[in-house]
């Protein structure tokens, strides 16, 4: 995943999961972190403090915004049980 502070890799298992929210009335992917994810914390409550949500994934993609977000789920399900 990409910040405006370089790229950085993030666990499936850090990830509680992710649903559609919007700043402003613009549609992203929120990403709900869990306890597991304690990096960047004064980031991500400054992010929390600005927008409501601490990650999000803007909706840069040729699919449908629900369709991303199913499959990301999808993926954390499947995925973050080989990790843990």
């Amino acid at each position: 995943m990409g910040s405006m502070f370089g790229s950085q890799k993030i666990l499936w298992s850090e990830v509680d999961g992710f649903r559609i929210s919007s700043i402003r009335g613009a549609k992203m992917i929120e990403i709900l972190f869990n306890e597991n994810y304690t990096r960047q914390k004064i980031g991500r409550a400054v992010a929390s403090t600005i927008s409501g949500m601490e990650g999000a994934i803007a909706n840069s993609y040729n699919a449908p915004l629900g369709e991303v977000l199913a499959t990301l789920n999808s993926w954390k399900d499947r995925f973050a049980a080989q990790r843990t």
